[in-house]
């Protein structure tokens, strides 16, 4: 799975071509041919595809760089398939009426966000986090998650990052939880 900052990008393009030559709409003998080309985006190295908007590019993480700022515990974490450390990892206590922290590591920082839901349940369902300038969305598609072992379970997942400078970014990957 690719970041759509990081990875390339293909577009398809359809091109209309009459055959007799004439550009005239209605001529009979006319038809139109798609053909389809993928381009490729070259990224920056940060983040830019040649617009000039800055994109958020996350980084991976060590335990030791968000168990800090976020509580240790039960909580999910992302990763794309390219990433053995978490993009992404959010934490909760399992009570309804506390809302989960998440951590994520943008530009060598780490950046604690507020999680929209309350307690484990909702924090499993992904949702919205967001600080002051960032706002993060897990969208998974729901249902029973695939089993990684007793403790943990997964869903295929998209990160979606919305900086407010601008820029935006999408990541696909899994979101993992359990303890």
């Amino acid at each position: 799975m690719k970041s759509i900052g990081t990875g390339m990008v293909g577009l398809a393009l359809a091109a209309c071509t009459p055959i007799n030559g004439s550009d005239a709409s209605g001529d009979k003998g006319t038809t139109e041919q798609a053909a389809e080309t993928e381009n490729a985006m070259p990224v920056e190295p940060i983040g830019d595809i040649g617009d000039g908007i800055e994109r958020p590019m996350l980084q991976p993480m060590s335990y030791q760089e968000f168990s800090g700022p976020i509580e240790a515990g039960a909580g999910c974490s992302f990763k794309t398939e390219f990433d053995r450390s978490p993009l992404f990892v959010a934490t909760s206590e399992d009570v309804a009426d506390k809302h989960g922290r998440a951590a994520i590591k943008l530009n060598d920082t780490i950046v604690v966000l507020a999680h929209s839901g309350m307690g484990l349940t909702q924090l499993e369902q992904g949702g919205v986090f967001t600080t002051d300038a960032l706002e993060i969305t897990i969208e998974h598609p729901g249902g029973e998650p695939t089993s990684e072992g007793e403790e943990t379970y997964f869903w295929p997942a998209t990160l979606k990052i919305l900086q407010d400078e601008g820029g935006t970014n999408m990541y696909e990957g899994k979101y993992e939880c359990g303890a």
